[in-house]
């Protein structure tokens, strides 16, 4: 049975948790002294409350369980404070000299190699700054240069711009994502030689743990698929995997076996607790298991690079051996809430990563429900046992994951527990023998004899994802929970745990009361969503997209400059409006080409020129072919908008002039300095006179790279 007084640090994770949302995102004028002058007052009032609990009045256990609430949520708060990024400030847009450590492996992307890097030292032509900041690192180098690797301090030249993103509805706010992690700034270095140098190698060779994981991989002897795999799940490098197998691991819902984490780890804590149970047997202590197991396991999570998946599973099996050491039994879900309290107390941000809530979802999900299928199905048979867990381990780690697997991917693998009744006892066993064979591939002893067993071993995990991920309905896309939809199927879940261990009717009138706000608010949503309309000009570098919804019909146009363009267009449309709940009409605008769709039109007025629009709202889009001479096909004056796309041809600022009877739009297939000519005619255009006073409202100029989409909304 699930009791909370079983678990007493929840009461002092929820304040705190709570408190550090709030100084990550809260823009309140209040400092850290205002903070700490309210925390000390709370103090204050606790301990009277305290000191007056003897003479027993109603209200003071009250007054103390709040004033406590309030001092751990101001703790809280003062840490998120505290810990929040902020913007450094740096000089953006000129030539500037950085200095800073390389933080993970450079991967091409586009034109360019891509990096991670954190910069101490920045000088431009006249100052100099010390900062302590996160850069995306963008390098063209030559074919003949040495590629920066992590831990080494490399000084470049080149240039610094804020992190943007696109802004269009509904796409991820990747700006928003990169400043929780520091990141603010993008760096894209000169690519003449002498521009760039390392500074400062990674440290010594012999504690290097990029270096410590190669030693070991490259005793390995097999195919580079299985070599990757091996190394992907026993070393935690993924850089080697290929992207068919990350698909069919996808597609079979197992990328959790490809990333270290807590399953990994658990396996190597069982295999060392039954090697090292003999230290137990000879010197009847557990101190020396204890110690030896939180130093591989430690030093484990140091070679596999200190992710974060692999900080929060060591963190929370230390725990378990320091407690079966001081022989303090306490419960494994408080044991599993304490390492997440400690792991938010020295990182408040932790609270937004993906992985963080996936990883405590999923331990929630198997501690509460799987001791109950252990109840409803009673089986001797060790075997059919063995299944019937791992079953109900899978399926309780499933439903506690599924709905922020929705909301975040948008999809869900329909196997998922075939996955893991196959995968995880392949994965047992490998990660059995890589424990075992770690001494003998590093003094390169009798490795011949684990390398045959390994390798087959990773052959055919390889080949049972890819089955599996090649069956009919693999995965069950186009998936799209709202935030309130998503943490109301959270809530749900947590309700239900407390149904089945609680047979007390409260939490059945709260489950009843939630199911009716949750389906209540679906319907008003549906409902909304069925009597309104939007338009959207997105933002796209290298085309235009106009998206045109009524109801539960989506048309949408394209201007692309080629395919690659319009697939990131079309992914987009299909991505934001699923099909689940919206049907879409697509159209590839080009030349003269038409496009009629059941709630819009778009049709061409000359070369270069379209008229686009239904009844709601109608603009014009000019291309880069469009004749200036033929502005007499602009002469409407009940044009909503008009879309400059691929810098067309603007003759003078009175065109402009006339332009400005509606939205002038220039969105991302405008090059920086057809913008900035754009913002210079703009500021030609007369505020009075005949056109303006002829026009019913005066346009606005709108430039979408800097204000995000236009969008209209009714």
């Amino acid at each position: 049975m699930l009791e909370l007084r079983r678990v007493p640090v929840i009461r002092i994770l929820v304040p705190f948790a709570t408190g550090s949302l709030l100084g990550l995102f809260s823009f309140l004028p209040s400092g850290i002294v205002v903070v700490s002058g309210i925390s000390l007052f709370l103090w204050t009032c606790m301990a009277v409350a305290f000191r007056l609990m003897d003479r027993k009045p109603a209200f003071l256990p009250c007054v103390f369980c709040l004033t406590a609430f309030g001092c751990f949520m101001a703790a809280g708060y003062a840490t998120g404070m505290a810990v929040r990024p902020r913007d450094p400030g740096l000089p953006v847009g000129q030539k500037v000299l950085v200095r800073g450590k390389i933080l993970e492996e450079v991967r091409p992307a586009s034109r360019f190699w891509r990096t991670e890097m954190n910069i101490r030292l920045v000088a431009s032509a006249d100052s100099g700054y010390v900062s302590n900041t996160v850069v995306r690192l963008y390098l063209a180098m030559p074919a003949d240069s040495v590629l920066p690797a992590p831990g080494e301090t490399w000084q470049f030249c080149g240039s610094l711009y804020p992190i943007e993103s696109s802004r269009n509805p509904g796409e991820t706010d990747y700006q928003r994502i990169l400043q929780r992690k520091n990141c603010w700034y993008r760096f894209y270095a000169d690519g003449q030689p002498g521009r760039y140098r390392m500074v400062r190698a990674g440290g010594s060779r012999g504690l290097d743990n990029a270096v410590i994981r190669n030693a070991i991989s490259d005793r390995w002897e097999g195919r580079q698929e299985e070599c990757s795999l091996l190394k992907a799940v026993c070393l935690g490098d993924r850089s080697e995997l290929t992207p068919e197998m990350e698909e069919d691991f996808s597609m079979a819902g197992g990328m959790h076996i490809l990333a270290v984490s807590g399953l990994h780890v658990g396996l190597i804590w069982w295999v060392l607790s039954r090697l090292l149970s003999v230290l137990v047997r000879i010197t009847g202590k557990e101190f020396y298991r204890t110690l030896l197991i939180l130093l591989v396991i430690w030093t484990y999570a140091w070679i596999t690079g200190f992710s974060s998946s692999v900080c929060r599973a060591v963190t929370m099996f230390s725990l378990l051996t320091a407690g079966r050491w001081l022989d303090h039994r306490s419960g494994a879900l408080n044991g599993i809430l304490v390492s997440a309290f400690l792991l938010i107390v020295l990182n408040p941000g932790r609270i937004m990563d993906v992985g963080f809530q996936l990883s405590y979802m999923a331990v929630l999900g198997i501690i509460t429900l799987q001791p109950v299928s252990r109840k409803l199905v009673s089986v001797r048979n060790r075997v059919l046992r063995w299944i019937l867990d791992a079953t109900a381990v899978s399926i309780a780690a499933q439903l506690a994951t599924a709905p922020l697997v929705a909301y975040y991917f948008h999809q869900l693998p329909s196997y998922a527990i075939l996955t893991n009744l196959v995968a995880v006892p392949l994965l047992s066993c490998i990660i059995a023998l890589f424990v075992v064979s770690v001494p003998f591939f590093a003094t390169g002893c009798c490795t011949w004899l684990f390398n045959w067993p390994l390798t087959k071993l990773g052959a055919l995990l390889n080949r049972t994802m890819s089955l599996v991920g090649s069956l009919p309905g693999s995965v069950i896309r186009d998936l799209k929970p709202g935030f309130i939809e998503t943490w109301c199927l959270v809530l749900l879940f947590i309700l239900m745990i407390f149904i089945l261990h609680d047979k007390r009717n409260l939490f059945r009138y709260l489950l009843m009361a939630h199911l009716a706000v949750t389906l209540g608010h679906g319907s008003w949503d549906r409902y909304r969503t069925a009597r309104s309309a939007e338009f959207v000009a997105a933002h796209f570098y290298g085309g235009s997209l106009l998206v045109f919804r009524e109801g539960n019909q989506v048309d949408y146009y394209m201007w692309a400059r080629d395919q690659q363009v319009a697939d990131r267009m079309t992914e987009y449309v299909e991505t934001i409006w699923g099909k689940r709940r919206f049907r879409y009409t697509g159209f590839r605008i080009t030349g003269t080409s038409a496009g009629n769709g059941p709630v819009s039109a778009c049709r061409p007025l000359c070369r270069g020129a379209w008229q686009v629009g239904n009844d709601r709202v109608r603009g014009i889009v000019l291309s880069g072919g469009f004749d200036p001479h033929r502005q007499q096909v602009l002469k409407a004056k009940d044009q909503d908008f008009i879309l400059l796309s691929g810098e067309p041809r603007l003759g003078s600022a009175g065109l402009l002039g006339f332009l400005s009877r509606s939205d002038v739009v220039v969105d991302g297939s405008n090059r920086t300095w057809f913008c900035n000519k754009l913002e210079r005619l703009a500021g030609e255009v007369p505020e009075e006179g005949e056109e303006a006073e002829s026009a019913h409202v005066r346009g606005q100029f709108h430039l979408t790279g800097q204000t995000g989409a236009y969008l209209k909304r009714w």
